[in-house]
């Protein structure tokens, strides 16, 4: 099956060998859309890597829990969020809709940073709970925020190419993340707990922002005339990529 799923994805000359375009190349680095994945991403994958350096850290501050128990005691967080992310991803596939399911899932997140703020001094157990939340909030969002772009981003090369792009400056948030939580903040961590509540707050807003834009577009595609149409092709050019355009080609439409 997914063998037969990458070779529908894969875009085949009439011998069967791959297409490759290097004007997809070029549209992946100037299309303004990549780069707002790029910022939603990364700010995501920035929140994500802070949190799985500071849990351990948080367990064991103010108790004598060893640093392995401390470790084995941050891994529930981490599975509290696995049915969360298969049940919105479920839901994304079903509705064809990543905006608002990103932004639901991310509130929770934000209110999680909020109650780790407000409630810094209400001791380990309530700050464990509320951490919980927080992770929900941001490590359900992945697959939503990928499956999100890949969606989006028509061609097989340009795709490819974007999607570089996008998940190596996720990758390049560890440089920034790993400066979110220090250790002269023990033990409330309130500066990196407002750090990453202006990340997640930075992210819900673009991703609904972003939202409207591309449902405005589809709805400019919808109403073009023929006219209008031929006038989109004629600057879109031929698609190198046999049967799949580009998502600049009018007839395509965004997952919003």
């Amino acid at each position: 099956m997914l063998t037969n799923h990458l070779l529908q994805d894969t875009c085949l000359s009439s011998n069967g060998e791959p297409i490759f375009s290097w004007q997809q190349v070029r549209r992946a680095f100037i299309d303004w859309k990549v780069y707002i994945y790029m910022f939603i991403y990364m700010g995501n994958a920035t929140i994500v890597h802070s949190l799985i350096i500071f849990l351990p850290t948080l367990i064991s501050e103010g108790s004598d829990l060893s640093n392995a128990h401390a470790q084995l005691m941050s891994a529930p967080p981490n599975l509290m969020s696995s049915p969360i992310t298969l049940i919105a991803a479920f839901s994304a596939a079903r509705f064809q809709e990543r905006g608002y399911h990103i932004t639901g899932i991310l509130s929770i997140g934000i209110v999680g940073c909020i109650l780790l703020i407000t409630l810094a001094k209400y001791g380990l157990t309530v700050l464990y709970i509320v951490t919980c939340l927080t992770c929900i909030g941001t490590f359900s969002t992945i697959p939503l925020i990928m499956s999100w772009f890949t969606n989006n981003i028509g061609g097989y090369t340009k795709r490819a190419v974007a999607t570089g792009l996008i998940v190596g400056s996720g990758n390049m948030s560890g440089i920034v993340s790993g400066h979110i939580y220090r250790a002269q903040d023990a033990p409330y961590f309130l500066r990196g707990h407002f750090i990453n509540l202006g990340f997640m707050s930075a992210i819900f807003v673009a991703s609904l922002v972003f939202k409207y834009i591309l449902f405005r577009e589809n709805r400019r595609r919808d109403s073009l005339s023929i006219r209008a149409r031929e006038q989109e092709l004629e600057q879109c050019g031929p698609e190198p990529c046999g049967p799949e355009p580009c998502d600049a080609h009018p007839d395509f439409r965004y997952t919003t």
